[in-house]
């Protein structure tokens, strides 16, 4: 009986969610008849059903429960709405029941009285508190702990390290399969690269046996992507729940929330199909319970409110699901009255969260960031929903601790949508791969709407700078290696690949060097010490090991101020890709702007499209001309004579201090120094000593 029981708590759970379903229904008249007509049938099915399998295994009170509720339904007509007082009975009286069900299946001695629930029932439903300010229904019943579906004993109990580790050798698989796929690539490199000068019989052999090898790699990389892709699927049966199991009760909540305040609102819900890991489900199952509830406690208007405004008097707060690539989406939006810019400005300064002054000077955006503040609230008292100053920046950091980022975007009058955005823990990604100069960086594909070649007839000079012409529309041309830092800003020449970028409903070109294809590796998040940076989406592995950062869509769209023109510019001029990234990183964190240039000839380039108020070269360049000619170079330039030049070297010795300084140099530091952190002093004094002279 106690394994009977146990299935059939599971099978309660969800004819409690289904009859909570059918009561939001039968409580609006304006669903129309025949769904009030589905919604009663509903009701009738489920409360017999329940009714039934709790007698079958002996629970007799929960059985009487469902046949009290079954004629309290006979008495109202089948296709008419439930008086709401009747359905807060209901409600209540399901709640008890299914929490006595948890109790009874854990077999705990204190269970509640349902005796007196049916008790009331019997009563009279309208017994039940129908008004604002009366006691608060009880909340929802919880989603099941478990999926539903065959009894435990016919499963397996799986370890979550096991399935853990299941993933992790399934997404080497994935690296396997991409690595085959390029070797197969290579060989096919090969065979048109034959030397034609090799007699017949070695040219055919040689040929035969790369055919054959590019087959058989081919042949390997589609069987093993193929078993991975269905690895992967079973993964993701195993350990996903779809979304619905964790929105479904808001329904409730949302409603009773509303009744208890005063309001009229409802949720709606698109995308809750979507399958996600559910250790993701449970850490965003809190963060989407409170901004349900801060939607319908400080967005939604009281009905007469809505109305003058020429609102319908019920509020509408409505989730959104969505899973593009390895990232996934959730968008929790109402249409309430919208964020209170000088309301958040005043409540903030009174706080003491910011000053006055500070205050003063933030735009909506920055704003709007301060009510995820810790403290902040904009109520003068607490209450039982809100005014405590807890709230949203527990929701941030929840959504910070699974690698995800929350924005939120206001229209005062018309709403508020937040965005949680958050990295899908299982399955590769597709992601086109760009070049920026020597550099490789990854775009999520589902971004990339199309590639096309730049042409100078459908490139335009606006106000706010390069746009492209595309189907009839402008839009926003940009340079992603200018975006990046990586360099002054360029305009796209002929034939330069240009991709149409989309995301959150907004569109932009960019210019990159050269488009490599298309890849499906494992995007990874960033480790914790730079996940701050705001450009990166994630970091994923290549076939041979190089690793690729991959590009926010949403980021590559925003707007950029004119802060960043105002920030000094130092180019770095390295053949070396290590030190050219380690010099990057010491003058970034000291509020420099970092370009870098791969040889003399990139950095006056860089030089003739921009200015810069210094210059870090290294000594050895490899071929060509090396540092110390490059040196010369600048100072024979009139218009770049002020620029400081520090010169790096491996050799720290008198005769290349000499060199560097008959050169112009204006410093010169040894590797091992700049290694020890005297780098940024040496730029300093150079830049002091030349405005001094100035």
């Amino acid at each position: 009986m106690g394994s009977l029981i146990a299935t059939f708590s599971r099978e309660a759970e969800e004819l409690g969610a289904q009859l909570t379903r059918a009561l939001l229904v039968v409580e609006k008249a304006e669903h129309g008849e025949a769904a009030l007509g589905a919604a009663h049938a509903e009701l009738r099915r489920g409360l017999h059903r329940l009714k039934g399998s709790a007698a079958t295994v002996g629970l007799a009170e929960l059985s009487d429960l469902a046949h009290e509720m079954e004629d309290q339904l006979a008495v109202h007509a089948a296709d008419a709405a439930l008086p709401r007082a009747v359905v807060d009975a209901f409600l209540t009286a399901l709640d008890r029941g299914l929490e006595w069900m948890r109790s009874r299946a854990s077999q705990r001695a204190d269970l509640p009285d349902l005796a007196g629930v049916v008790r009331a029932l019997r009563a009279g439903a309208g017994a039940a508190p129908s008004v604002p300010g009366a006691a608060a229904p009880r909340g929802p019943a919880a989603p099941p702990s478990a999926p539903t579906g065959e009894p435990e004993a016919t499963g397996w109990r799986v370890d979550a390290r096991d399935v853990a580790s299941m993933v992790a050798d399934v997404e080497r698989l994935r690296e396997i399969a991409l690595r085959l796929e390029d070797q197969s690539r290579d060989v096919a490199r090969c065979l048109s690269l034959l030397p034609k000068g090799l007699p017949a019989d070695a040219a055919d052999q040689l040929r035969s046996t790369l055919l054959a090898a590019r087959v058989g790699l081919s042949g390997d990389a589609a069987e093993v992507a193929a078993r991975v892709e269905s690895m992967e699927e079973w993964l993701k049966t195993v350990c996903t729940l779809p979304c619905q199991t964790v929105v479904e009760p808001l329904h409730r909540s949302v409603r009773d929330l509303a009744r208890r305040l005063g309001k009229e609102a409802k949720l709606s819900a698109v995308g809750v199909e979507v399958a996600l890991d559910r250790r993701l489900l449970d850490a965003l199952r809190a963060p989407l319970v409170q901004i349900v509830r801060n939607a319908v406690d400080h967005g939604i208007e009281a009905p007469d409110v809505r109305e003058r405004a020429g609102k319908h008097r019920e509020g509408i707060v409505a989730i959104r699901v969505e899973q593009a690539g390895n990232e996934v989406f959730v968008e929790i939006s109402d249409d309430g009255a919208g964020l209170d810019d000088e309301r958040i400005r005043s409540s903030a300064v009174g706080r003491g969260l910011v000053g006055a002054d500070e205050a003063a000077r933030l735009d909506a955006r920055q704003l709007a960031a301060l009510i995820f503040r810790s403290g902040f609230t904009t109520r003068a008292a607490a209450t039982g929903v809100s005014g405590r100053g807890v709230g949203l920046d527990v929701v941030a950091d929840a959504v910070r601790s699974i690698h995800g980022r929350i924005e939120v975007h206001s229209v005062r009058g018309h709403g508020t949508r937040f965005v949680l955005s958050v990295p899908a823990e299982m399955g590769s990604s597709p992601l086109m791969l760009v070049g920026v100069g020597d550099q490789v960086f990854g775009i999520p594909l589902y971004a990339v709407r199309k590639a096309l070649p730049a042409q100078a007839s459908r490139v335009r000079t606006g106000h706010s700078g390069l746009q492209l012409e595309d189907e009839g529309a402008l839009l926003p041309l940009q340079d992603l290696g200018g975006l990046l830092g990586l360099r002054q800003p360029l305009s796209p020449g002929d034939g330069q690949p240009l991709l149409v970028v989309s995301a959150e409903g907004r569109e932009t070109a960019l210019a990159v060097d050269s488009t490599l294809g298309d890849r499906w590796p494992v995007v990874r998040p960033l480790p914790e010490e730079v996940r701050h940076l705001d450009p990166y989406l994630g970091a994923a592995t290549l076939s041979r090991g190089e690793p690729v950062l991959v590009l926010r869509p949403s980021w590559l769209l925003e707007s950029r101020t004119s802060a960043a023109a105002a920030t000094p510019r130092v180019l770095v001029v390295d053949d070396s890709l290590t030190a050219r990234a380690a010099h990057r990183a010491v003058l970034e964190s000291a509020g420099y702007s970092a370009h870098v240039a791969a040889s003399a000839p990139q950095a006056l380039e860089h030089l003739r499209r921009g200015g810069y108020q210094a210059i870090v070269c290294d000594v050895d360049l490899g071929e060509g001309m090396d540092g110390i000619a490059l040196t010369a170079l600048v100072r024979a330039r009139p218009e770049l004579e002020a620029v400081p030049v520090v010169l790096v070297s491996s050799h720290d010795d008198d005769a290349g201090r000499r060199r560097a300084r008959e050169a112009g140099a204006d410093a010169f530091v040894s590797k091992q120094a700049c290694a020890a952190g005297m780098l940024l002093a040496e730029i300093d004094g150079a830049v002091a000593r030349r405005r001094r002279r100035a």
